[in-house]
Formats: C-alpha cells, sequence, structure tokens
C-alpha cells in the first residue's frame, strides 16, 4: 500500500522506486508515481523505473519527459483463442452457470493441466464450485480470490499434486503464474469498484471486462507452455468491448486518497501530479465528505482526526465510525461494525460471527 512504499514523503536514502506490473493502475500506483513526480520536480534525485510486460508507454512518456524506454523480450510459448458460439450472458443466473461448468467439463476431457476459470466475484465461485460437486468432476476444485488467506493463496499458486480447477476472480489476471495451466475459461465479467457521485459511496458493480483485460486472462494459458483460452462471447462481440477499463483513479472514491495526500502538506488535490487527473466532480465529492467528517478542515488543511484516521487501515468514513466509538466508550462495537462495513463478504460459508 501506500501506507508502505512511502512512509517517509522525502524518501531519504533511497535512489531508485520499482513499480511493478504498472498496467494493473490502481489507485495507490497512480498516488506513489505522482508523489515522485513531485519529488522530482522539487529536485529530489530520485529514479523511478516502472516495469510491466502489457503497457501502452505513450502516455507514461509523455508523463515522463526524457525517460527512456527499454525493451526486454520473454519467451512466447503459442496460444489458442477459442470463442463460444452463443453471447455473453450479462447476468450470473442458473444459465451461466451451466455453461460455465460445461465448458469446465469439456475442457477437463482435452488437457491434462490444470483449468483456470475465470469468474467476477467470491459467490459466483462458491456457487460453480456447489455446481462441480453435485456433478462429480473428477478433479480438485480450488478457489483463488483476495480474501483467502495467505497460505491458501501460496498454496494455489503452488506446482500441483494433482489435476485441478481453479476458480478465481480477476486476482489471477496478472502480476502471478499459477503453476500447471495450459487451459483459460474466461467468462468475460468483472465485478469492478465504481463510486456513485449521488450517494458518495463505492459498490462492485458487475461489467464485461475489457479488450485488454481478456488478453491478460488469455496469456495465463500459456506462461509455462502452449495453452488454450476460451471465451465464452463470439467472436464479433469483442467489437463491442471497451478497448481498456478506465483507470482507478476515474471511477473510485478518492477520499483515502486525499487524505493521505494532505498527510503529505498536499492541499491543492487539483495540481497534484496525478498521472490521469481524476474528474473534478470525484475529487469535489472527496473533499466535501473529508470536510463534512471532520478529517480536513475548510481550507483542506489535515485535521487532528485526519490524523487519527491515517492510522487506521479502514476508508475514512468507516475510520471516523470507529474514532467516534472509541470517544464514547463502544470501542470494540464500532471495530466490529467498520469491519463489516468495510468487508465485501463479510458472510463467508461456514463462518460465525458473535456480536453483543
Amino acid at each position: 500500500s501506500l501506507h508502505d512504499a512511502l512512509p517517509i514523503s522525502e524518501l531519504k536514502g533511497v535512489d531508485l522506486i520499482v513499480l511493478d506490473a504498472f498496467h494493473e493502475r490502481n489507485l495507490n500506483q497512480d498516488l506513489v508515481l505522482g508523489c515522485l513526480r513531485e519529488l522530482q520536480e522539487l529536485g529530489r534525485p530520485i529514479k523511478i523505473l516502472i516495469m510491466s510486460a502489457t503497457l501502452d508507454v505513450r502516455a507514461l512518456m509523455k508523463y515522463l519527459p526524457g525517460c527512456q524506454h527499454i525493451d526486454v523480450p520473454g519467451v512466447i510459448f503459442p496460444l489458442e483463442i477459442r470463442h463460444s458460439n452463443q453471447p455473453l450472458r450479462l447476468q450470473t443466473d442458473y444459465q451461466f452457470y451451466d455453461r460455465v461448468v460445461q465448458a469446465i467439463e469439456t475442457a477437463a476431457l482435452e488437457t491434462d493441466g490444470d483449468i483456470l476459470v475465470f469468474l467476477p466475484g467470491t459467490g459466483e465461485i462458491w456457487r460453480c464450485e456447489e455446481r462441480l460437486r453435485e456433478r462429480g468432476l473428477k478433479r480438485q476444485v480450488v478457489p483463488l480470490h483476495g480474501s483467502l488467506p495467505l497460505a491458501e493463496q501460496r498454496e494455489v499458486l503452488a506446482p500441483p499434486r494433482t489435476k485441478r480447477v481453479i476458480l478465481s476472480t480477476n486476482v489471477a489476471e496478472a502480476s502471478v503464474t499459477v503453476q500447471g495451466v495450459d487451459f483459460v475459461i474466461d467468462t468475460g465479467l468483472a465485478k469492478v469498484m465504481e463510486m456513485n457521485p449521488h450517494s458518495g459511496f463505492s459498490s462492485l458493480e458487475l461489467t464485461r471486462i475489457s479488450q485488454f483485460n481478456a488478453r491478460q486472462r488469455a496469456g495465463r494459458a500459456a506462461r509455462q507452455k502452449s495453452g488454450v483460452c476460451w471465451r465464452l462471447w463470439t467472436s464479433h462481440e469483442e467489437a463491442t468491448q471497451l478497448v481498456e477499463m478506465p483507470a482507478e483513479s476515474q471511477r473510485a472514491d478518492l477520499a483515502q486518497a486525499l487524505l493521505l495526500l494532505s498527510h503529505f502538506g498536499i492541499s491543492d488535490f487539483a495540481s497534484f501530479a496525478w498521472f490521469e487527473r481524476p474528474p473534478s466532480a470525484m475529487l469535489d465529492i472527496a473533499i466535501r465528505s473529508l470536510i463534512k467528517i471532520g478529517a480536513l478542515t475548510q481550507d483542506r488543511r489535515l485535521s487532528d482526526l485526519g490524523a487519527q484516521l491515517i492510522r487506521y487501515p479502514l476508508p475514512p468514513r468507516w475510520g471516523a465510525l470507529l474514532a467516534m466509538a472509541e470517544v464514547n466508550g463502544e470501542g470494540a462495537l464500532g471495530a466490529k461494525i467498520s469491519s463489516i462495513l468495510n468487508e465485501r463478504d463479510f458472510a463467508d460459508r461456514g463462518a460465525t460471527t458473535e456480536f453483543e
């Protein structure tokens, strides 16, 4: 996170920062890059190395004038792309699961390697896992998503001991190599965090992936050997796909990012060295939210409460809830409520939660 990457705003004693997998374009990456660019403009002779296997460098070279582009070719294995003869389903109903399970059963007859299935979320993973169990598939079925304990994630990424079907969210789309995979089944869907400008809250929205995401997913099948990617949509539909999804800075809640920038002494958020400046409306919503909860003063300076919220691994509003609960002697209750509000899938299967 940015908290770990920039513990000291001047980075004394550091000469080079490496930003890997920059094509993922999460908000933390953009913030780190912007802070580094500001340090360079202030005369700090710090070097930046931006790495990616699939990145359009034109915008970066414009943002970082005078930078060098180094192309390092790698080993490329043959990859076969297949398409369904049925259109993409934009809802995860019973027909969606029928198609996914049928595709898995077909792939299991074709390959002795592992099968990686891209599903939009953990709920879809659980339901697909249940369907496969009911069908008696003769393979180990394992989930892969960001909410898994780290030990379980590492187990999935380790060399396989048996034939597997790996049901994954887009966590497997980039930056990791799932060993043993030579067949990818892509549902063409993802859940993306987007902020509703009317409510001021973010939520996960089911959406079609972009052409860029589709290429990333397909590449998982040919990381170690030749492979196959079966896209569960028609070849004609690809012409209507977005070329690339908007970066997180263009669609996510910016309150936590602005709180961190204010911690670094930045109050003119619009003039910050954004790689891709967020829409003004989203900046205004985040600023008003921070002022309303008391994390920023009217002149956009960090308040005492804001300095306290920086230490919490929570969005500012949930952090403010926790801080208020502590003031009123209900810290434990506030911690439980803020944890539930911040957790996407707190109602985990088999999990029990005591709530006094």
